[in-house]
């Protein structure tokens, strides 16, 4: 077996963010988390656009930055 090199760990990382998180359509009709499916509210856990894909994500689904926050996929990705 082959070791992991750190590349395809991430790889790996974002293809399983991206297998668990919700699908367009459950993102359109639906309120719930564009990363983890737990559903958000209208007032309170609202959630909250990511600034650079514009999904909306929980408080759980973000990682701050030096300056903001991004969801964690884009965090991943950055």
């Amino acid at each position: 077996m082959k070791p992991l090199f750190p590349s395809s760990v991430l790889k790996n990382e974002l293809d399983q963010i991206k297998k668990n998180g919700a699908s367009q359509e459950e993102i359109e009709t639906s309120r719930i988390c564009a990363r983890c499916r737990s559903p958000l509210g209208f007032i309170i856990n609202s959630g909250a656009l990511c600034p650079k894909c514009e999904a909306r994500v929980c408080k759980a689904c973000r990682e701050m930055t030096s300056y903001s926050w991004l969801c964690i996929l884009c965090a991943k990705i950055r």
